[in-house]
């Protein structure tokens, strides 16, 4: 997502072509992701995704372990990608 706080990311991009589905992607620390969920079933049968947010802090080759932080949206097809006011 380029040069952006955690907190500052506030919605998933609308464009497609920027998710990549169809390989892995090597994660590095201090950079943020964006994801999106291939497509499911939601509630009253309608086709969801869900997306969220996802930025590694440490990654240890040796052990083979990443720790991240993230938040993701529990809402059908919403790009929001803060909590909901209460």
């Amino acid at each position: 997502m380029g040069n952006i706080d955690f907190d500052d990311l506030q919605r998933a991009p609308r464009d497609t072509t920027l998710y990549i589905g169809d390989r892995p992607v090597q994660a590095e620390v201090g950079q943020l992701y964006v994801v999106r969920t291939r497509q499911k079933v939601g509630g009253y049968g309608t086709r969801c995704v869900y997306y969220g947010k996802i930025e590694p802090i440490e990654a240890d080759p040796l052990e083979g372990t990443l720790t991240f932080v993230f938040d993701i949206s529990p809402v059908c097809n919403d790009r929001k990608l803060f909590p909901p006011k209460d």
